[in-house]
């Protein structure tokens, strides 16, 4: 339940992140990726933020992805390393 508020909580800081991913040319790559992490983590209920909240890894691949937009927003959920240096 805390795990679920938690996420719940964490919307707002990463709406910008879901925008970028909706009109990103890579979008179609981006809702594979969120399926199959989906899929490997037993994700149930908001994928992308619950992803992007709990596994810095995954917020790697949606920054690598977004592009070099990304630096504008990055700081609002930071990686686990520089994706761009």
């Amino acid at each position: 339940m805390l795990k679920k508020l938690y996420i719940i909580f964490n919307i707002p800081r990463l709406l910008p992140a879901y925008f970028l991913l909706c009109v990103s040319k890579n979008k179609d790559i981006l809702k594979e990726d969120i399926s199959t992490w989906q899929e490997w983590k037993g994700v149930g209920y908001l994928p992308f933020f619950y992803l992007m909240t709990m596994y810095k890894e995954f917020r790697n691949i949606v920054y690598m992805r977004i592009g070099r937009i990304s630096l504008l927003i990055k700081f609002l959920a930071p990686t686990q390393f520089s994706v761009y240096n």
